[in-house]
């Protein structure tokens, strides 16, 4: 399956939805995205929501945890809300859902 990432602005706020599979060859474009909403004017927080995440691995991992850092080293947040199922298993067991999602 294929990735669609779509972003959204409610003030301070940047919600990105993504849908589909985040993997080695779709990292990239999640990648993208993240750092441009963490990087815009005027924001105070980026939610990424997974909740129509098919599949992620450790890249996808990899670029939320980078985002995270990268947020924080702007004085922003980055949070991730509805995990499920392979996204929840990969964040879960790799010890990281409680530092994306508090």
């Amino acid at each position: 399956m294929s990735l669609v990432i779509t972003p959204s602005t409610d003030g301070a706020t940047i919600r990105i939805d993504v849908a589909g599979d985040i993997d080695l060859a779709t990292e990239p474009a999640l990648w993208d995205v993240l750092e441009k909403a963490v990087l815009a004017e005027g924001i105070d927080l980026v939610v990424v929501d997974l909740a129509e995440t098919t599949f992620m691995d450790c890249y996808g991992m990899s670029a939320l945890i980078r985002g995270a850092r990268l947020a924080a080293d702007h004085g922003r947040r980055l949070r991730v809300v509805n995990a499920t199922g392979i996204a929840l298993i990969v964040l879960r067991t790799c010890g990281v859902l409680a530092i994306l999602s508090d």
